[in-house]
């Protein structure tokens, strides 16, 4: 997930001052709307309010209400699908949903934690099978929890997925190919003097450390375990890794776009309805990703010595009912259609704070992430200096979940577990992202749009 360094400066707000906008991006709170008006609305977002330099390649958008799908929306801007074309998503449609894979991969996570064969506050070194700690800080222990909620030290430097037959420590090693001069570790004086455990900083990097502790721990492979220990048992067809998916599900796999010159242009999985080989492709998306076109042969991967490969940051390919799904399992305290994968204990400890923004402890995301669980963001409906995570006018918190963005999609899981309320969004084919900041926060105009409609259902 990348929100550019150019993003403009809010200025400081609260819910209680937010006023009408008016025009493309700028959204008042609805009273009540009808379904019908929810689907003209949406449309009006997906076509760029007219404008076609906003429009957009597709738009899924679901509403949860008291635990349940009370409303759909999908559609594209363009119909068909030919080797130049673009296809439309529809109901079935998966998609490559970037960061909101993180908190789906923390289930798996937890799932390790609650079997015992994780510990979420031993050094992760004992894991990983050799010594990970900052040398700037050199006598804090780096643990599982520390990785789970962006407090652990580590950075992501130029690059946080590599490829093989290169090992996750050739990031943390000195002389290591991927060291960059020790830039995968943060200073004293980046974290103002706090130690690992204490400052929040967003990192992609640490979820490519976990799957491999995953990987070590269970002696499977990241998309295998993932696949058997989180979306098999909730009857979710996705997958991390697109050669895994059920036929059904590669049937229905829609690329990411972006606008290039007037024209749709694939970014990402556009298989054109063939099967890949077995083989990952290399992903830095918030980084440099000029090694984008590397391809990694999964036959000659070793488990256990490098999972940034399966992204498990971000490479999570499902639809927008399956997110909804997962939406509904955070709701129902860890259980979905009568399976339960995790205890309702556990589940609350996901959500529940490890750190919250004081002003000084951490850098908010541009205002977008002021308090983080167990990769679990809760929008709190609240500014800083930089930005607020105010959802639609009016909103004073409650929610948690996640956001995404890569490869010209934006995507959303957000639930409250006191309401049963949720939305889900995921929307492609974004164009230049400096000319559509939001008007109230740090979401993008779209996304204002969308989550202002569904909740005005």
């Amino acid at each position: 997930m990348f929100r550019p360094i150019t993003r403009r400066t809010l200025l400081a707000m609260t819910a209680a001052s937010c006023v009408a906008f008016s025009g493309a991006g700028a959204f008042a709170a609805e009273a009540a709307m009808t379904p019908a008006q929810a689907d003209v609305k949406l449309t009006e977002i997906v076509n760029g309010w007219g404008n076609a330099d906003k429009a957009l390649a597709g738009l899924a958008a679901i509403r949860i209400k008291n635990g349940e799908i009370a409303y759909e929306y999908h559609s594209g801007s363009i119909d068909g699908l030919s080797r130049d074309g673009v296809v439309a998503g529809d109901e079935n449609a998966l998609y490559r949903v970037a960061s909101i894979s993180k908190m789906v991969f923390a289930i798996g996570v937890m799932d390790l934690v609650e079997s015992g064969q994780l510990d979420l506050d031993a050094d992760v070194s004992e894991y990983l099978g050799f010594p990970l700690r900052n040398p700037n800080f050199p006598d804090t222990a780096i643990t599982a929890r520390m990785l789970l909620s962006h407090t652990s030290s580590i950075r992501d430097g130029s690059v946080y997925s590599i490829p093989i037959p290169h090992t996750l420590e050739a990031f943390f090693t000195e002389g290591g190919a991927y060291y960059e001069k020790g830039a995968h570790f943060a200073t004293a004086e980046d974290t103002h003097g706090l130690k690992p455990g204490e400052y929040f900083k967003y990192t992609n990097l640490n979820f490519g450390v976990l799957a491999t502790i995953a990987e070590r721990i269970t002696g499977e492979r990241f998309d295998h375990f993932m696949r058997d220990r989180v979306l098999m048992p909730l009857n979710i067809d996705a997958s991390y890794n697109p050669r895994t998916l059920s036929d059904e599900a590669f049937s229905n796999l829609v690329p990411l776009y972006r606008p290039v010159d007037g024209a749709w242009v694939a970014q990402v999985d556009d298989y054109q309805g063939e099967r890949p080989d077995d083989v990952l492709r290399v992903e830095n998306p918030d980084g440099d990703d000029t090694q984008g076109a590397a391809e990694i042969p999964l036959s000659d991967y070793v488990i256990g010595t490098n999972g940034t490969i399966f992204s498990p940051q971000g490479g999570l390919r499902i639809s927008a009912r399956d997110l909804a799904r997962i939406g509904q399992f955070f709701i129902n305290g860890g259980e979905l259609d009568g399976v339960r994968l995790l205890k309702p204990e556990t589940v609350d400890a996901m959500i529940a704070p490890v750190w919250t923004f004081d002003g000084n402890n951490g850098h908010t995301y541009w205002g977008l992430m002021q308090e983080y669980g167990l990769s679990v963001q809760n929008l709190l409906g609240k500014a800083t200096d930089e930005g607020s995570d105010i959802t639609w006018e009016g909103y004073t918190g409650g929610l948690s979940g996640h956001a995404g963005e890569a490869y010209g999609l934006l995507s959303g899981l957000y639930f409250d577990v006191e309401t049963g309320d949720g939305y889900v969004y995921i929307l492609q084919g974004t164009p230049n992202l400096d000319d559509n900041y939001g008007s109230y926060s740090s979401f993008f105009n779209w996304e204002e749009g969308v989550l202002t409609t569904l909740n005005g259902l």
